[in-house]
C-alpha cells in the first residue's frame, strides 16, 4: 500500500470512534451483572436494557471486574460512552466506558 495513504487511513481509523453518536442512560435504578472479564449486563426492574464494557481509568487496559459482589458508583446522573460521563467506578477504582450497547 502507498506509504502517503497508510498514514491518513491510520488515522481516520483511530478517530473513527470520535465519529460515532453519544451513547447514554440514566443510573438511577440500573443493576449489573458480571457477562465477561470486563462486560457488565445492565437491568432496569428487572428487565436487561445493554450491556456495558469497561476499560481501566486511563482507558489503555480493559478493567477486570471483580467477581465477587462489587459497589459501583456514579458522577453524574446518566452513564455515557463518552465524555466525563463515561467515567465511574467499581468498587473504589476508577474505571472508562469502552462501549455502551442498548437493547432495542
Amino acid at each position: 500500500m502507498n506509504r502517503h495513504l497508510l498514514v491518513p487511513l491510520i488515522l481516520l481509523l483511530s478517530t473513527s470512534n470520535a465519529f460515532a453518536a453519544d451513547v447514554c442512560i440514566p443510573v438511577d435504578g440500573l443493576s449489573f451483572t458480571k457477562t465477561g472479564t470486563s462486560t457488565l449486563l445492565v437491568s432496569r426492574d428487572g428487565k436487561n436494557v445493554g450491556l456495558l464494557e469497561v476499560l481501566d481509568e486511563r482507558a489503555v487496559y480493559y478493567f477486570v471486574i471483580p467477581d465477587k459482589p462489587f459497589t459501583v458508583r456514579f458522577f453524574t446522573p446518566t452513564v455515557c460512552n463518552s465524555g466525563a460521563n463515561a467515567k465511574f467506578e467499581i468498587d473504589k477504582s476508577l474505571v472508562t466506558v469502552r462501549t455502551l450497547t442498548l437493547f432495542k
